[in-house]
């Protein structure tokens, strides 16, 4: 396929102002480059799963907890975990993602009555994996907190579909944790609160991928990391993802509409692509590579694109995560407009 075909994939975050701001800058420099559109997830919200640290801290049956041994790292999240104070009283209810989601929905809607963004986008929605939010608490108390905020969050799910018609709305979940486990079971970065893990994750994100409702579009985005603009563990190649996607395929009651896999930058060998080869490709409609760079631009990216078309013909491009944690010197404009130069 040729690259002027191909589509784009926005990857959350984009920190401009508002989600007019959003709207409107991707609608000049994209069109209908771009399927589906977030809010940009400003705000707090551009640090992803550590928004949700104040519900968390300051829900009842919960707290901050002691300062980690050598102060705050990387690995805590920048936070001081928080920990089970009395397991009985544990309430987790409002998260705020459906607030921002029906308040962005308004703005969205209003821009397409006016003619200010194409009719045929669909307003893209990412959600996090509960897993994914136990980073913010310690270890030790995770295994009583995940359920309850499993449950919290598709409550926020289940307002966001009553109240955003199907036909405009599209569901991402997020994913990091996960694939860090399918990468190495046995790295010491996530510290898991389950047995089997591999089945244990797909058990969790089949549950997530099935309460999105059928004539609503769901995606994953699939992850390594990107605080300090680094991954947690860097991938071998996409065996991982590739595993990942499949075993959902498996798992899930209805067809997954995306799924973005990660490229680093420097991964334009046929080793890193060649797992392509194994993808349920017929289950799932639109594949997405993150190998759109800000540091390489547009000749970076055709060669991760030689490279990748080698074992997938079909494929959209993005970025390898969101914009919200990139370096300041950075123009989010030019990296948005960086998109619609690579395809053109």
């Amino acid at each position: 396929m040729p690259n002027g075909a191909r589509d784009i994939y926005l990857v959350g975050s984009i920190p401009l102002t508002r989600p007019y701001d959003v709207f409107t800058t991707v609608a000049e420099l994209l069109g209908e480059r771009v399927r589906r559109v977030p809010d940009g997830e400003i705000g707090d919200r551009k640090m992803w799963v550590q928004s949700q640290y104040p519900v968390l801290a300051s829900a009842p049956g919960l707290e901050p907890g002691d300062l980690p041994e050598g102060g705050l790292t990387r690995l805590t999240g920048y936070n001081i975990p928080i920990r089970v104070k009395d397991a009985g009283a544990i309430r987790i209810s409002e998260l705020g993602y459906a607030r921002y989601a029906l308040a962005s929905y308004g703005v969205f809607r209003a821009l397409k009555n006016a003619g200010r963004i194409p009719q045929a986008w669909k307003f893209q929605v990412g959600l996090p994996a509960p897993m994914d939010v136990m980073v913010n608490i310690e270890p030790r108390s995770r295994k009583l907190v995940e359920e309850p905020y499993e449950h919290a969050l598709l409550s926020e799910l289940e307002r966001i579909q009553a109240e955003i018609p199907h036909d405009q709305l599209a569901i991402t979940w997020d994913i990091v944790q996960g694939l860090l486990v399918w990468e190495n079971p046995s790295n010491t970065y996530v510290t898991l609160w389950f047995d089997d893990p591999l089945k244990g994750i797909v058990q969790r994100f089949a549950r997530l991928g099935n309460a999105v409702a059928p004539d609503v579009e769901l995606g994953f985005h699939l992850c390594y990391g990107s605080q300090d603009h680094k991954h947690a563990i860097d991938p071998r190649d996409l065996t991982a993802c590739v595993a990942m996607a499949n075993a959902l395929v498996d798992g899930l009651r209805r067809p997954i509409d995306y799924v973005h896999m990660p490229v680093p930058r420097d991964r334009t060998d046929d080793a890193y692509f060649a797992p392509l080869d194994r993808l349920q490709r017929s289950h799932i409609r639109e594949v997405y590579l993150g190998l759109v760079h800000y540091t390489d631009g547009v000749d970076g990216a055709h060669h991760r694109i030689a490279a990748a078309e080698r074992h997938l013909a079909d494929f959209g491009i993005a970025t390898e995560c969101g914009f919200g944690r990139r370096p300041t010197h950075q123009d989010v404009r030019r990296l948005i407009a960086l998109h619609a130069e690579v395809v053109n």
